[in-house]
């Protein structure tokens, strides 16, 4: 499971550091480029210049913005456009001695783009700068920095990668409850808040339930016995409901479940289901595991805090009258 619109879902490890880096690589370009621009006027070669000149304004005013007002000047996506036409076109004027400003320039698509997009002007440039060495300066050139290129953004891409699957790896840890696999309380926050505040009306229900007697579980087979116990139930009411449901952990023996997108009676079948199912399968060796479930359908003007406490009412409900049921909030 993986929590919605998080970065690590977008499987894009520097989603959220973008603009962070944009700021502080644009003012080390902004001073690293525009002596270049400068050199290459007093050199002659006034186009090369032109484009040097337009990439550190483009730099500069893009990490000025980011810094003042958290946004960019200019999309990221033109700031590469100038990068690589001013490594292309310096290959073309001056020669061999520019193909080294392609490896930073290829970080930087990484940096600042998403993967796909990195990958073709990347892939642009190497190929643009390639092409045009071949006939300024002859073919083992070219070839050497071809495959030093490509050797490059293969090393990148398995460092990034790296970094991805350890950011998913902490995103998971901090938002799932490592013996059930369930979302924790911390993140049924956030997804409780993020209905709760839709503009839109949202047709929405929390089905909470709780395991009958479940200390009698742990005091008569042991806590090791009560942990499977879990994870099973975990696992029944994963396997009853929609891809777009999220189940959390939210107590020792207790769950909610957030349904979105369904009618109170549509959540009532789901929660007859899962108690027919817990209720009957062979969890433990001398008893069945029964569990009291409370339905509570999102309201205007319900917060987070509010319809958590009916769904909450109609499980205790449940409990009050025999156990093993399903109750409905009114």
């Amino acid at each position: 499971m993986e929590p919605a619109d998080s970065p690590a879902s977008t499987h894009d490890a520097l989603l959220g550091l973008r603009g962070s880096i944009t700021a502080r690589v644009g003012l080390i370009a902004f001073a690293l480029i525009l002596p270049f621009s400068v050199y290459h006027v007093t050199s002659g070669r006034y186009s090369l210049a032109a484009v040097d000149l337009l990439a550190a304004v483009l730099f500069g005013g893009n990490a000025w913005s980011l810094m003042a007002r958290g946004r960019p000047l200019v999309p990221y996506i033109v700031l590469a456009t100038s990068i690589l036409a001013a490594v292309v076109a310096s290959v073309h004027f001056i020669g061999a001695p520019p193909l080294y400003w392609a490896f930073p320039a290829s970080m930087y698509f990484y940096m600042v783009l998403p993967r796909r997009q990195a990958h073709l002007f990347c892939l642009l440039l190497v190929a643009g700068s390639a092409l045009i060495g071949y006939f300024q300066f002859g073919g083992p050139t070219s070839l050497r920095f071809v495959g030093s290129a490509g050797l490059m953004l293969v090393l990148l891409n398995v460092v990034l990668g790296v970094i991805g699957e350890l950011q998913q790896q902490l995103v998971t840890q901090s938002v799932t409850d490592p013996l059930t696999g369930a979302f924790n309380r911390r993140d049924l926050q956030a997804a409780l808040q993020r209905l709760t505040s839709a503009k839109a009306p949202r047709r929405a229900v929390l089905l909470l339930f709780d395991i009958d007697h479940f200390k009698a579980v742990n005091d008569r087979h042991g806590h090791a016995v009560g942990d499977q116990v879990l994870r099973d139930v975990v696992a029944l009411a994963q396997s009853c409901v929609r891809g777009t449901d999220r189940l959390f952990r939210v107590g020792g023996e207790e769950f909610v479940l957030v349904l979105d997108g369904i009618t109170v009676d549509a959540a009532m079948h789901v929660a007859e289901e899962l108690r027919q199912r817990i209720e009957q399968a062979p969890l433990l060796d001398d008893q069945p595991v029964t569990v009291s479930l409370g339905v509570s359908p999102l309201v205007a003007g319900f917060d987070p805090d509010r319809w958590l406490h009916s769904a909450d009412s109609a499980m205790y409900e449940a409990k009050r009258e025999g156990r093993n049921c399903v109750r409905v909030a009114l």
